[in-house]
């Protein structure tokens, strides 16, 4: 069949029969996924594939470098791997190790960038180098576009969170105003993050006769984990 250009893609015309004309359209960016022998590369993993190989999966492994946790006194070191957030434990002596899920992605190839969740580290946009320049400016834009979703995110989850603890505080000044201080100093602690069950915070026996004493609002009590991200309440 003849190629024709149309726009921003381009159109295969094929002639099967005298009755049955077939016809799809190929994007930019799968064009230029497109290698000389016709297979795709897929811009997450960067492997060439064949769209009609069902059995052809996309795999990206872990890195195990990125891993951040502690033993806790046991014989496994247990905790996260930064590439993707998976759940990651392996033995202190013995090659032995575990990670939930097993592998950073999974699944079918993809030559769309906007299916791909780059992390910058298993999972990287095309080089101009490897995969061509066309390929390299489509996923670094997708890239680009992720990231300043995740800063609106991260933007908004901490407006809710002022927002939610500013309530909190009103409401712990009116049952204080109430005399209701053993139900401010649950709401304290629990907007700091600690156990609002403490018996300790919850006792009416004031061991250095302060009338508000409790360890939710002494500084030097609150554990270090307790908090806003800033530091501040």
């Amino acid at each position: 069949g003849d190629a024709i250009s149309c726009g921003f893609s381009f159109m295969i015309v094929t002639a099967a029969s005298n009755n049955y004309v077939e016809t799809f359209r190929i994007t930019t960016v799968e064009a230029s996924a497109r290698d000389k022998e016709g297979e795709l590369h897929c811009v997450r993993c960067h492997d060439v594939f064949d769209a009609n190989d069902k059995r052809s999966k996309c795999i990206v492994e872990h890195d195990t470098e990125t891993f951040e946790g502690s033993r806790n006194g046991t014989e496994w070191y247990t905790g996260t791997l930064g590439c993707c957030g998976a759940s990651y434990r392996f033995h202190r002596h013995y090659s032995e190790e575990r990670a939930d899920p097993k592998y950073c992605f999974k699944g079918d190839h993809t030559t769309d960038p906007s299916d791909v969740r780059y992390n910058n580290c298993t999972v990287k946009i095309c080089t101009k180098e490897g995969c061509g320049p066309d390929l390299h400016d489509a996923t670094k834009k997708e890239y680009g576009n992720q990231q300043e979703a995740k800063k609106r995110a991260r933007t908004a989850k901490k407006a809710s969170r002022e927002k939610e603890k500013a309530s909190m505080r009103a409401r712990i000044e009116e049952l204080k105003k109430e005399g209701r201080k053993r139900e401010a100093r649950r709401l304290r602690a629990a907007m700091l993050g600690m156990d609002p069950d403490d018996p300790e915070l919850n006792s009416d026996v004031d061991p250095d006769g302060c009338e508000e004493f409790d360890y939710a609002s002494d500084s030097s009590l609150v554990p270090p984990w307790a908090g806003s991200d800033d530091g501040s309440y």
